[in-house]
């Protein structure tokens, strides 16, 4: 019977088991990365119900890796998202300016943000963020003049149920991102719904540009469009 220790069986002394401490060392090291902290980072908007919420350490980890100097929202309705990526540029201190688009009805295919809940809203933003952010209460293509072309870093689109809607809104703004720009789509895995079809619009665009997709929350593919390609879209 071996009556050692688990994992020092041929060891002399522990002389062996030195060389295992180094790579695990490195991985631990890894882990407490500080470029990791905004994931642990306390949601600053609660208390809303939203399938965004499993997303917000991601946005928060996003925001303070690209730094942006633009960021636009598509669809802001309970604030959930965009509060995320507003706190993350308030606790980094970065100089990015955050603009929200709350659609209208006009917006076809897209679910609008009513009035109580775009009252509620705006309460919560001009008290933390209105220093670097602005709500705009119009439909996304309204807005679409607000901005130069290849302007902006990160755009969020969201809102949206319908695959013609989606596609809309990803072409029409594709001519504002910048050449590091990175386009977040959420409701990606969002297909038990019967007008559901941003999922369709995800399936054409993974296999054109650097992708990936986070299928909880609904699903949120995260898209870099760069037109310089080698670039890493993060910087």
């Amino acid at each position: 019977m071996d009556n050692r220790t688990p994992g020092t069986a041929g060891a002399r002394g522990g002389h062996e088991a030195a060389p295992l401490a180094a790579p695990l060392a490195a991985q631990l090291a890894a882990l407490t990365d500080p470029s990791l902290d905004p994931l642990f980072w306390q949601a600053e908007r609660i208390g809303e119900a939203s399938a965004w919420w499993q997303h917000v350490p991601f946005a928060h980890w996003l925001v303070r890796q690209a730094a942006p100097r633009s960021l636009v929202e598509l669809g802001a309705r309970d604030g959930i998202s965009y509060s995320a990526f507003c706190h993350a540029v308030q606790r980094g201190g970065l100089p990015t300016r955050c603009w929200a688009v709350q659609r209208e009805e006009g917006d076809q295919g897209a679910t609008p943000c009513g009035g109580a809940e775009r009252g509620n809203f705006r309460s919560f933003h001009d008290a933390r963020f209105l220093a670097f952010s602005g709500l705009l209460r119009m439909a996304a293509d309204a807005a679409l003049p607000r901005f130069a072309d290849r302007s902006i870093d990160l755009l969020h689109i969201d809102g949206l149920r319908t695959q013609e809607a989606a596609r809309h809104d990803f072409e029409a703004w594709l001519p504002k991102m910048s050449e590091r720009g990175v386009v977040l789509l959420h409701g990606t895995n969002v297909l038990e719904e019967e007008d559901a079809g941003v999922w369709r619009l995800w399936a054409e665009l993974r296999g054109r540009y650097p992708a990936f997709e986070f299928l909880h929350g609904g699903g949120l593919a995260c898209c870099a469009w760069a037109r310089r390609r080698r670039r890493r879209c993060w910087r």
